[in-house]
Order: C-alpha cells, then structure tokens, then sequence
C-alpha cells in the first residue's frame, strides 16, 4: 500500500510543481514580459533534483531498491511537464497541445514533426510517464 501512497504522492507533487510554474509563467506573459527560459529551467531542475532525493530517500526508508530512483525521476518529470503544458495552455487559453518555437524543448519537437508537435511531445511525456510506473512496478517486484 505505501508503494501506491508514494506512486500518488510523486505524480501529485511533479503535477503541482508543473502548475505553479505554469500560472508563474502565465502571469509573466500576461504582464507582457519576456520569459527566461533558462531561469526557468534552472529553477524547475533545482525543484526536481531536490524534490526526487527527498522522494527516493523515503523510498528507500520503506524498502524499495535503489533503482526506484529511476521510477521516481521518470514519473515526477513527466508529471510537471504534462501539468505545464495543460496548465499554461489552460491559462492563456490555448489549445491543449498548443506548443511554442520561444523555447528549446518545443522547439524541438516543432521541427521534427510540425505541425503535430504538440501531440508528439505530450505523447512523449506520457509514455515517460507510463514507463516510470511501469518501472517502479517491476523494481517492486
């Protein structure tokens, strides 16, 4: 049961985390202000590296191996970034796989798939997502 506590509890947090850097960012463009994406990046990799190591180290308190790292980081990332992308294209009601070219990560996904980018990268997100679980279902055991 506490597997399934904590497998909640990492998904809620990197979900959260993803909505008050989304509503941040929101309020930022709203204001008509540039957004640092590199500060950004810097502070939400600060948030995840914290946040996982808290995460794993209760983990592992309760028996889990230490490959459930690997678990904890795939979930928690996928779950900030699906909440982001939802939370921001809510905010500024947009369309749900509505992506940007301002910044590297969208970038990306627009230049090898166009105009389906958006789907492909929350598909991406969510097969991280799904793997993660998986994962940490099979380190359980």
């Amino acid at each position: 049961m506490g597997f399934f506590i904590l497998g909640f509890f990492v998904i809620f947090w990197g979900g959260s985390v993803g909505y008050l850097e989304a509503k941040d960012d929101a309020d930022t463009i709203a204001r008509g202000r540039p957004i640092d994406h590199a500060s950004g990046l810097k502070e939400r990799l600060g948030i995840g590296i914290v946040s996982v190591l808290l995460l794993w180290s209760i983990a592992l308190k309760y028996g889990a191996s230490a490959w459930s790292f690997f678990s904890i980081a795939a979930v928690w990332s996928a779950s900030l970034a699906i909440s982001f992308r939802a939370s921001l294209n809510g905010l500024r009601r947009k369309p749900f796989f509505y992506v940007s070219g301002s910044n590297a990560y969208d970038t990306f996904f627009i230049r090898w798939f166009g105009r389906g980018a958006g789907h492909i990268a929350t598909l991406f997100e969510a097969t991280v997502l799904a793997a993660g679980i998986l994962f940490g279902f099979w380190m359980r055991g």
